[in-house]
């Protein structure tokens, strides 16, 4: 059976808006993975940076503890000899009692040995540098110029993401700022207490951080697509729904039509059955007066009684006829001729009632 057109125009306009919401929806669910995903990418950022801003404290501390006892004393080696940029240092090389050779190691040199143990041992990547260095190895990469030129404006850190090695790294840089305890070192290259005299990098590697934010995009990603099939399969259905109601509808409208169809049929037969009543009663009242009084005063021989109870039935077939249709309830037919139906008045509802 055919959809009536409402009912098509109906249907389209819910697949239709169905769809759309199904667009949204998967916009919406996008828009959110891709929010959450960006959030854990900063925090795998934020992790590393809060990572290297210990490593750069640490080594601050330790040079301040360097810095405050005047250096420390370590036996010369092959790994370790007498720094040539201390040469201006009184007693940089002393002999213990038992003839030992030592030979002052200053904040800056154990910091470079502590770095260079760290990259062996841990991979870890530092670098104390300065704009203006004793040790020409000590001078910046150009991220690290940079980086000090920033510290020397009035910044306090520096950080971005640098590929190293083709792996991205968090690049940091802390400054260092003079003290007093430094000055017996760099007295000499006109630093005062307060200033910015140079600064140290910490690169850490971010594939521990992304792996671990990977990790947890993957778990998003499972819950927030297992949140949108849910979702379309509940768009799904009450689109469904919807439909199913609206056909309903339509069938009860369809009943409706029918029915206000048939009513109004029913309404035009009896106003024909009012108007057949008024044309047709009339005058067979007086037609049936008439039977009945020739009858009783007895009739003529041509008009015997066999002709006028023939002729009364008629009138009173006709008479019930009126009746009958005028007390139409439903519109039933049975067959006239082979082409025509007529109305049954005869079978309807409290016909037996109307006596």
């Amino acid at each position: 059976m055919p959809q009536p057109s409402g009912e098509r125009n109906r249907t389209g306009l819910i697949v239709g808006y169905a769809a759309i919401s199904a667009v949204a929806w998967t916009l919406a669910v996008g828009a959110a993975i891709a929010w959450n995903w960006h959030h854990e990418k900063e925090a795998a950022y934020a992790a590393a940076t809060v990572d290297a801003r210990a490593q750069f404290a640490k080594d601050v501390i330790y040079r301040r503890w360097n810095a405050d006892h005047g250096g420390v004393y370590v036996p010369i080696t092959a790994e370790t000899q007498p720094n040539p940029y201390l040469s201006m240092v009184d007693n940089r090389d002393i002999e213990t009692t038992a003839g030992q050779q030592l030979t002052l190691i200053n904040p800056a040199y154990m910091t470079r040995q502590v770095h260079e143990l760290g990259f062996i041992t841990e991979h870890l990547h530092g670098h104390i540098t300065s704009l203006n260095p004793i040790r020409p190895l000590n001078k910046p990469d150009d991220w690290e110029r940079r980086a000090l030129e920033t510290l020397e404006a009035g910044g306090t850190e520096v950080t971005s993401i640098e590929p190293i090695h083709n792996e991205l790294h968090l690049r940091f840089m802390g400054s260092l700022i003079t003290e007093e305890s430094c000055l017996k070192c760099h007295a000499q290259q006109g630093y005062q207490v307060g200033q910015v005299r140079g600064g140290i990098s910490v690169s850490v590697p971010l594939s521990p951080y992304l792996l671990i934010a990977q990790g947890n995009g993957l778990r998003m990603l499972i819950s927030y697509s297992v949140l949108w099939l849910l979702g379309l399969l509940g768009l799904f259905a009450g689109a469904l729904w919807m439909v199913q109601q609206i056909r309903r509808l339509s069938q009860a409208e369809h009943q409706l039509r029918e029915v206000a169809a048939r009513s109004a049929q029913l309404d035009t037969i009896r106003q024909t059955t009012a108007t057949l009543a008024h044309e047709i009663n009339n005058p067979l009242t007086g037609i049936i007066a008439n039977l009945q009084s020739a009858r009783e005063a007895g009739a003529p021989a041509v008009l015997n009684s066999e002709i006028l109870d023939e002729t009364l039935r008629a009138a009173y077939r006709i008479r019930d006829a009126v009746k009958k249709l005028g007390a139409v309830q439903d519109l039933a037919f049975r067959s006239y001729t082979e082409k025509t139906n007529i109305i049954d008045i005869h079978g309807q509802p409290g016909e037996r009632d109307m006596g």
